[in-house]
């Protein structure tokens, strides 16, 4: 398996392992294509985006897509997407795009990372897992509108 720096041109290789990481169970989504790829879009663009993409055998297989941004006296990671094709799920790759975006994203001055999941899901296993902690005194919040 292969990780590397992700590129645009990468984008619409991603969408096949985006829509069934998110798919299938244990999320159940409802991507298309063109959702995948409009929401991609807008991750890529973001200023101060990084990245990072799985290859096995050729096949992009997952990513950590996110941005940087600096936050109060220093820089933190805000991961909008890490996501897997669940056919290869369960063999670390998932560790490897995580642990290899900390240790690149060290070198940059990063000082930590911010994300959201669901307390109910194997990602908040895996986040807790790999040594982030779930900040007690936070909240995420929603408005429908």
């Amino acid at each position: 398996m292969e990780i590397k720096k992700v590129l645009k041109e990468d984008l619409d290789k991603l969408i096949p392992s985006f829509k069934k990481a998110f798919n299938e169970s244990e999320w159940n989504q409802r991507w298309t294509d063109e959702s995948v790829r409009i929401s991609l879009t807008n991750i890529f663009d973001f200023p101060h985006f990084y990245g990072l993409i799985a290859i096995k055998e050729g096949v992009p297989v997952g990513a950590i897509l996110g941005h940087v941004q600096t936050f109060n006296d220093g820089k933190t990671y805000y991961i909008d997407e890490l996501f897997v094709d669940p056919i290869f799920q369960k063999q670390g790759i998932a560790k490897a795009l995580y642990g290899d975006a900390i240790r690149e994203l060290k070198k940059l001055g990063v000082s930590g990372a911010f994300f959201t999941t669901l307390t109910n899901s194997s990602a908040y296993d895996f986040y807790k897992s790999q040594g982030a902690i779930h900040l007690e005194d936070s909240a995420v919040f929603y408005h429908p509108f």
